[in-house]
């Protein structure tokens, strides 16, 4: 029991550096370059989720999206981190983690796209 308290911590630990330095450093600085109506470069997941998915940013909110991948990304990054820090030897955590990425940041971006696409729905129905 006392391991997956452990194993808990350190998840919320990872998420919570993530979630805060991807809030820091990309979401509060495009949220700001947006109010003053001055043109900031987009995201890369933003554009990602624009061009591979087409979902129309302008219905939805590009906040309310950013937020959204801002979630995921720091939960993706805190899972990866959580479950290859319990491995031994760096070679099978390198291989771990680049066996996890591809599978998971396509299998989340598919479910926020669907999300945003029912929120886009929403707001052309009302």
């Amino acid at each position: 029991m006392e391991k997956y308290l452990k194993i808990g911590i350190m998840f919320i630990i990872f998420f919570g550096i993530v979630y805060l330095s991807y809030y820091t450093f990309i979401l509060r600085p495009y949220a700001r370059a947006r109010k003053k109506q001055r043109e900031k470069k987009m995201p890369a997941d933003l554009s990602i989720m624009i061009n591979y998915f087409k979902i129309d940013i302008e219905k939805i909110g590009a906040i309310y999206a950013l937020r959204l991948l801002n979630f995921v990304n720091a939960f993706l990054v805190a899972l990866i981190a959580t479950l290859i820090v319990g491995l031994k030897g760096y070679v099978l955590q390198m291989i771990t983690a680049a066996l996890l990425v591809f599978p998971l940041i396509v299998w989340s971006y598919s479910i926020v796209a669907r999300v945003l696409r029912r929120k886009e729905r929403k707001k052309e129905n009302v």
